[in-house]
């Protein structure tokens, strides 16, 4: 009886195998509703590794060359490729989170991920980040699908300071809306550009970054409603215990 089962079983294994692809399934997960790779473009990637493929048999079918061909797309955090029973190639992706846009000192445009990954700007599919600018240096070759890690960076770059700076913000739900921009002086110190007021935010560096958004939270919450947006043209944060402000 053991043996006509595991007859049965190479049987249908074999008949699934010879049998053509029924068709092509994709699953995106967005962390987020910003969109920067569509159900469109993975399936025309897909049909670059090999434009014949609704017409091959399931055992044709190169899964590992799809599956590494979609994991190097600087969009997607990950991505695994599959065969149902039914005969249809199913494709679950998930895309990477960007946090801040950086503009860097010669008008170059990429992200970074919260992963800490920095991958290149979108032009088809433009999304609403907190800017961060200035005095950045750090330029990147993209081609190729190449991604990078801030881990790598040169020991001067501002960029890991920058990623740490927007992962505290975006810890503060009240906080994260209220920042547009990330201003790097030419002291490389950190200024903050409020979406409201025309007053800059002195941070100086990020040190203790989570005590100097507390100071700025009791600010807001505190002096704002007594004194209105305008009253400051700037809000110092650097120091300990201090909130220096002025006209």
């Amino acid at each position: 009886m053991l043996a006509g089962l595991i007859l049965l079983m190479n049987f249908a294994e074999t008949r699934h195998k010879s049998t053509k692809c029924t068709g092509l399934q994709v699953i995106i997960r967005y962390p987020s509703s910003d969109t920067l790779i569509t159900i469109p473009e993975i399936r025309k990637q897909v049909l670059l590794v090999d434009d014949s493929l609704p017409h091959l048999r399931i055992s044709d079918i190169d899964v590992e060359g799809i599956e590494k061909s979609l994991q190097k797309h600087p969009y997607l955090r990950a991505c695994d490729v599959l065969i149902t029973v039914n005969g249809s190639l199913q494709i679950h992706a998930e895309q990477r989170f960007p946090v801040v846009r950086v503009i860097n000192d010669k008008s170059e445009n990429y992200f970074i991920d919260n992963d800490g990954f920095i991958i290149p700007h979108s032009i088809s599919h433009p999304i609403r980040l907190t800017i961060a600018n200035g005095n950045i240096s750090d330029s990147f070759d993209f081609s190729g699908s190449r991604i990078y890690h801030i881990d790598s960076l040169d020991r001067q770059s501002s960029l890991p300071d920058v990623f740490k700076l927007i992962t505290s913000l975006n810890e503060d739900d009240f906080l994260k809306p209220m920042i547009s921009q990330v201003y790097i002086n030419p002291k490389k110190e950190f200024e903050l550009i409020p979406v409201a007021g025309e007053q800059v935010i002195m941070l100086g560096n990020i040190d203790n970054i989570s005590g100097k958004f507390d100071k700025l939270l009791s600010f807001y919450m505190n002096v704002v409603p007594r004194k209105g947006w305008d009253k400051y043209k700037t809000i110092n944060l650097e120091y300990e215990n201090q909130v220096i402000c002025s006209k």
